[in-house]
């Protein structure tokens, strides 16, 4: 038989994890930083990679302040560069031949960098390196 006392502790985690959930769904969901200079995307950002269909991979990004990107994730390495133009961001890199959007959250040591690819082929999700 279930006490009254491992009910109400049972409904008390889970209103707790609810919340934790949509705490975390709620910052996703903010507007991305607007980038108007390099500057702001510039350094060693770390993160996971995600192919569809295929399992994540741990992703390793510099950005130079001149725009000149080198990315790493199992054993592919891409060369590229980052440019900004109206507020926006965008990569370009191969092999193989990618590009697509850079978008920033936040700022200081809790931004986040989220990269998608204008196909589909991947989107990573990274954070400065310490």
């Amino acid at each position: 038989m279930t006490s009254i006392r491992s009910v109400a502790v049972g409904r008390a985690a889970l209103v707790a994890a609810a919340l934790l959930v949509l705490g975390g769904c709620a910052s996703m969901m903010q507007p991305s930083t607007p980038v108007t200079s390099l500057d702001q995307l510039a350094g060693k950002w770390q993160g996971l990679i995600t192919f569809p269909g295929r399992f994540d991979q741990f992703m390793y990004l510099t950005i130079e302040p001149d725009g000149r990107l080198f990315a790493t994730w199992g054993s592919i390495q891409a060369w590229g560069t980052a440019t900004v133009e109206g507020g926006k961001a965008r990569f370009q890199m191969s092999p193989p031949p990618f590009e697509g959007d850079l978008k920033l959250y936040g700022s200081g040591p809790q931004r986040a960098l989220f990269m998608q690819e204008l196909w589909g082929s991947f989107t990573a999700n990274l954070n400065p390196q310490r």
